[in-house]
């Protein structure tokens, strides 16, 4: 049993000298690529970017990425987006709520925070 254990802490040691060699290196950087272009790897590179980066809240990542991937018009203005860089997922930034799938422009204006903020105003001075 010891020999087994020489053999795969070499291997292991191998391995990793390889891994950090420069072409090593290239290789997974290749293999990143070629992941993260694949259906799997944008799936998982979408969901964990809104879960730790936008800090966004949801029970079913599958199903939201689904409604995001099928949505083909602005949920506000009905703008027909034109390419994958003209969606964006509207969030709260305070409770990380997904409310809609929006062009730039709708985003960029934030029309539910404007639309909110109108009527707490009405709400408010009608008391």
């Amino acid at each position: 049993m010891p020999y087994k254990d020489r053999q795969s802490e070499r291997a292991k040691a191998s391995n990793k000298k390889y891994s950090q060699s420069e072409k090593g290196k290239a290789n997974q950087k290749k293999c990143n690529k070629k992941y993260r272009q694949s259906e799997k790897g944008h799936k998982n590179n979408m969901t964990y970017n809104w879960k730790n980066n936008q800090k966004m809240i949801a029970d079913d990542w599958n199903d939201v990425y689904n409604i995001y991937q099928n949505t083909e018009c602005c949920n506000y203005c009905c703008k027909i987006f034109k390419d994958s860089l003209d969606k964006h997922l509207d969030h709260d930034h305070q409770t990380g709520e997904i409310r809609a799938v929006l062009c730039r422009s709708c985003n960029t204006r934030d029309v539910y925070a404007s639309d909110s903020d109108t009527s707490s105003k009405s709400s408010s001075e009608s008391e």
